[in-house]
């Protein structure tokens, strides 16, 4: 999906006498929603045949960011940043001079 996500990782391995079975799971650790999935099962008898599935998310709006804030972040900060200049200038200009 192109977004670094903490995930957790279960694999499998069953082996029975007739075929040998690996299965992988990858589920978003936030949301434990299954990001991607495998398996890959090797059948012994009559004949060795190999099959192989997988699935993957490539894209999905579950993970949208949602804004916490009604205003952007950086009139924020423009306004914090404003704040404090002001804050200083009525400190310098409210203070006793020294003799």
């Amino acid at each position: 999906m192109g977004v670094g996500r903490s995930v957790n990782v279960l694999e499998v391995a069953i082996s029975m006498p007739d075929y040998d079975t690996t299965l992988t799971y990858i589920y978003d650790r936030t949301s434990g929603m299954l990001l991607e999935s495998t398996s890959k099962t090797t059948q012994t008898l009559p004949e060795p045949t190999t099959s192989e599935y997988s699935y993957s998310i490539t894209e999905t709006n579950i993970f949208q960011s949602t804004t916490i804030l009604p205003i952007p972040l950086e009139y924020l900060v423009l306004v914090i940043a404003i704040i404090v200049v002001v804050a200083v200038v009525l400190v310098l200009a409210l203070r006793k001079p020294t003799r």
